[in-house]
């Protein structure tokens, strides 16, 4: 660890944390969101050496560049979208290709969301619902309901949504 460049770095580090609790804390939460696994060998009753290994989830988030904090939920939306792709709009697809972090910068108007949704084909509906945003949801939210914790997902599927 010492020939790394967060070592160089020591500027970097949190004052209360040495590097070697830094790299270990980060190594369990690579292991605990499925991107590194850890094998063990053991003979008799001595485990002799612990290997780290990057899982096919990790190696798909290295090379296609995805940031650690979305790749759980972009991986969990691709399986989601396994089971039931629809082609027969462009909605579904740019539901999937719409970058995460651009959440934060849609805040629809949701009075003209609603009126949008109405126009939508019944393909289209159907693949906001799949996506997890119910006409119930976007209702209350134009008509100004408070809508429940819960329901958090739905307000980021459709401003996701929005932004396709």
């Amino acid at each position: 660890m010492g020939s790394t460049l967060l070592s160089v770095q020591p500027q970097l580090l949190p004052k209360e944390k040495s590097l070697q609790d830094v790299t270990v804390e980060v190594l369990q939460w690579l292991k605990q969101h499925g991107l590194l696994k850890e094998r063990v060998r053991c003979e008799s009753k001595h485990c002799l050496q612990h290997n780290l290994e990057i899982t096919p989830l990790g190696q798909a988030t290295y090379k296609g560049s995805v940031d650690l904090a979305y790749c759980d939920t972009l991986y969990a939306d691709l399986k989601k979208g396994l089971e039931g792709l629809i082609l027969e709009s462009c909605l579904h697809l740019l539901y999937l290709t719409t970058p995460y972090d651009m959440v934060s910068q849609c805040h629809p108007d949701w009075m003209i969301y609603f009126k949008q949704y109405n126009q939508l084909t019944p393909v289209e509906q159907q693949v906001a619902a799949i996506v997890g945003v119910p006409e119930s949801f976007i209702a209350k939210k134009a008509s100004g309901q408070a809508v429940r914790k819960v329901r958090e997902r739905s307000f980021q599927n459709s401003t996701r949504l929005c932004h396709g």
